[in-house]
């Protein structure tokens, strides 16, 4: 048997790493462009969840809008009620011996002539709340909104504006 010097053509090993190669090269290729697609579509989804949550927000502030023509905005809360008739005029200021509790009041129970300045103490508090010398408003992710009702013995409207505030904040929003 007489071997030829000049021999061309690939040998086996030669095809192998060429097939290697290429495969690689393709599943590379594939991963890529599949990545790809499923990102266009998980952003595609979620600009159509968004756009619908925006036209059902719109829809509902639209129809809601009495309500917010209502809504009284506790700025150093950062949360806002709908006010109910009983709660008309509704004021806040600062505690004078506490700048993180708010007196609340209204001009009727002013009017009233009760020992008592306001109705409840109003305040915001960091986490779950947990206190057991306050009412529990309104419970957020993070936060709290208690007050503290003062027993104002010589009112007859208090009681009845403490439960008309408890049962605003359970609509509360954050601002």
């Amino acid at each position: 048997m007489k071997i030829k010097n000049n021999q061309k053509g690939f040998s086996l090993v030669e095809g192998l790493l060429l097939v290697i190669a290429l495969s690689l090269i393709v599943f590379v290729g594939y991963y890529v462009w599949h990545s790809q697609k499923q990102a266009d579509t998980n952003l595609t989804a979620a600009a159509n969840t968004s756009d619908s949550s925006a036209k059902t927000s719109a829809a509902q502030s639209t129809s809601q809008k009495s309500a917010n023509d209502n809504l009284f905005k506790f700025k150093e809360l950062g949360v806002g009620i709908v006010l109910s008739s009983e709660l008309k005029g509704l004021s806040y200021s600062a505690d004078a011996s506490n700048n993180t509790q708010y007196d609340v009041t209204t001009p009727g129970f002013t009017q009233e002539g009760s020992s008592c300045k306001d109705f409840a103490e109003v305040y915001k508090g960091t986490g779950t709340f947990s206190e057991k010398s306050a009412t529990l408003l309104k419970q957020f992710n993070g936060f709290y909104i208690a007050a503290a009702m003062p027993a104002c013995i010589d009112s007859d409207t208090a009681p009845q504006l403490q439960s008309a505030l408890t049962d605003a904040f359970k609509t509360a929003q954050e601002l």
